[in-house]
């Protein structure tokens, strides 16, 4: 939740997240790096059953905070240009 301080918050960290992607599906998406604090953070609660990309929304056993599940061997657009 945006503006509250619980202590499952993520509060103060970097999201460690792709630049806008536009060529990963029908629509732009910020892909989690594989050091993003995102992945496995969320709550399972109340999910539909995929995600932005029309992936399994659950990887790994817990579902990562934003609309796109982390997949290791998605392909990660170089930011070190």
């Amino acid at each position: 939740m945006i503006g509250v301080d619980q202590a499952s918050d993520l509060c103060g960290l970097a999201p460690e997240v792709e630049n806008l992607r536009f060529d990963v599906g029908p629509t732009p998406v910020y892909l989690p790096l594989p050091t993003s604090p995102l992945i496995d953070a969320g709550q399972n609660d109340g999910l539909a059953a995929t995600d932005q990309l029309g992936n399994t929304r659950i990887v790994n056993g817990q579902v990562d905070i934003g609309s796109v599940e982390f997949l290791p061997g998605l392909p990660v657009e170089d930011l070190s240009l």
